[in-house]
């Protein structure tokens, strides 16, 4: 990435140099290219990697990935299968996830649902 350039988090589909994205995509480019995209609601602000926030233990990485889960409510963010996307995830979290991980935090998600939402 140039020096000059941010990561932005994509809110609303964009075409950006010939690339088409997403919402939950992440776009580099230059502050003053975002702005107007900013102002439009199509980019968020530029996010910088907090290394603190990589660095997590087991628990506390499946407890992120559950809020972060729970806070989705665009359809974008879930694949056609119903799965959180990666991406979407990543960027409530803050760190690197795995697809597989998702799937299993999010299936466990699932398989307690009912048993919440039953009456005794």
């Amino acid at each position: 990435m140039d020096p000059e350039t941010n990561t932005y988090p994509v809110l609303a589909a964009l075409r950006h140099n010939g690339t088409r994205y997403e919402p939950g995509d992440t776009v580099d480019m230059t502050e003053a290219q975002a702005e107007t995209l900013q102002a439009l609601g199509i980019l968020s602000e530029a996010e910088a990697p907090d290394p603190a926030a990589i660095e997590v233990s087991t628990d506390e990485r499946k407890a992120a990935i559950l809020e972060a889960i729970s806070r989705l409510t665009s359809e974008a963010d879930f694949t056609k299968d119903g799965t959180p996307k990666v991406k979407a995830v990543e960027l409530l979290t803050k760190f690197d996830v795995s697809a597989d991980e998702i799937k299993a935090i999010h299936a466990d998600l699932q398989a307690k649902a009912p048993a919440n939402g039953e009456q005794a």
